[in-house]
């Protein structure tokens, strides 16, 4: 059992420490950046150009990143595979839990794996309507989620899009 006092502990000098440019999406600005990548599909459709199945993937790929908490990186190593069911929520079907095989590693060390639990109805469907009706119409069905041979480089932008903290629409 640990005790903390304050001859044994450190104080914090500030509440906190971070880049205070580095904050967390308020649910109104996260709202608003999946809304944003969803009017980018639709745009793409209603213009009958090129992009649109892209745009479908970035905005899936999106709320994936916060339906289950994934880093960048775990997020480009993701594939199909890695969803399973989860049977203490039947409701998420083959969803219910995400095997992030490529997880942060430490010093020294492999990635370490971890499994984390489908709790956002709404990301589980993101992604069942994806791998059912869009991920087909790239014509990789042997490559990763993303569908196609350039998965990398759809991940290399959602982390760059995110990144950069768009919050406003344009």
């Amino acid at each position: 059992m640990a005790i903390a006092h304050e001859w044994n502990t450190l104080p914090h000098l500030q509440d906190y420490e971070g880049d205070p440019e580095a904050r967390p999406f308020t649910r109104e600005e996260l709202q608003r950046f999946f809304d944003y990548a969803d009017d980018q599909v639709a745009r793409a459709v209603k213009s009958k150009r090129k992009g649109a199945l892209a745009a479908y993937r970035d905005a899936t790929l999106f709320k994936v990143i916060y339906g289950w908490g994934l880093r960048r990186t775990e997020t480009s190593k993701l594939d199909v595979v890695d969803f399973g069911r989860n049977p203490k929520a039947r409701q998420f079907g083959r969803y219910g839990t995400l095997n992030v095989r490529y997880g942060k590693a430490k010093k020294g060390r492999p990635p370490r794996r971890r499994n984390v639990l489908s709790v956002m109805d709404w990301a589980v469907e993101a992604v069942e309507d994806y791998v059912e009706n869009v991920r087909p119409r790239f014509g990789f069905p042997d490559h990763p989620l993303c569908g196609s041979p350039n998965a990398g480089d759809a991940c290399s932008r959602a982390r760059s899009t995110i990144g950069s903290r768009h919050t406003e629409t344009p």
